[in-house]
């Protein structure tokens, strides 16, 4: 055996302590690195948790809030026409009278002043010898007429009108912009005439009319039922005298 001597025995130490220092010194950054790299990991598929349970949770958001607007759209909206119902009709009507100042509200009053133009017009229209169509063809064929007949009236109106199914055979028309009484009539008279040809459903031609009732708007409507059941009114008074006829509401001859 070699022997060594003190000063070869410390540097021997010094050098295997410096080895043995640079060995562990690249274990534990090695057990670092790998540690870090664990780490990453986990957050990595942390972070892709939190994104698929933020995305979830905003299509469940999103999912509510259609639900919702469609719940709302079935509760203002025909199921059989997808023409707007009564209480669509009557809260438009609301809307549309409300005074920009807030001194008029539930209440049809105010909305001559909102056009700007001066007046507006409710028809009320009944389709004649709906029951017959009924009994002869079947609910079926009912269904179907209805919904052709609310073609027809779409195409005399304009896009700031509002047709509205009120039930069964009955619809309403909401006007803006009317002028005269005349005005009225002239959409009634449209109106008569969109049914003057046949319609057909299947192998059949069934000819039809309707019967209006008009009422213009009034400050002293003070509800928007009021104006409802005036046009509903004359709208009886019209399929009395002979059907296929319109009879306009005129408040003034009334009082």
């Amino acid at each position: 055996t070699q022997d060594w001597s003190e000063s070869e025995r410390s540097i021997l130490h010094a050098t295997a302590s410096s080895i043995g220092g640079a060995i562990a010194h690249h274990q534990a950054t090695a057990e670092l690195q790998a540690m870090t790299t664990r780490l990453e990991s986990l957050v990595e598929q942390r972070t892709v948790k939190l994104r698929a349970a933020v995305q979830q949770l905003e299509q469940e958001v999103q999912d509510r809030r259609r639900a919702e607007a469609q719940l709302r759209y079935n509760a203002l909206h025909d199921s059989l026409t997808g023409l707007p119902n009564r209480a669509c009709l009557l809260e438009t009507i609301s809307q549309w009278s409300e005074h920009p100042a807030g001194a008029v509200s539930n209440s049809v009053a105010g909305f001559a002043q909102i056009t700007g133009t001066g007046n507006f017009a409710l028809l009320f229209i009944d389709v004649d010898r709906f029951k017959s169509v009924n009994d002869t063809f079947g609910h079926q064929a009912g269904d179907e007429l209805l919904v052709a007949i609310a073609h027809r009236l779409k195409r005399c109106l304009r896009a700031i009108d509002l047709l509205a199914r009120l039930g069964s055979d009955e619809f309403a028309v909401l006007v803006r912009d009317v002028r005269s009484y005349e005005d009225a009539e002239a959409i009634a008279v449209k109106i008569h005439a969109s049914l003057a040809s046949p319609i057909l459903l299947a192998d059949r031609e069934i000819v039809t009319t309707v019967s209006i009732g008009i009422a213009l708007g009034s400050p002293d409507y003070d509800h928007p039922e009021s104006i409802l059941r005036d046009a509903d009114m004359f709208m009886r008074q019209a399929k009395a005298q002979g059907r296929s006829r319109s009879a306009v509401f005129d408040r003034a001859v009334q009082q």
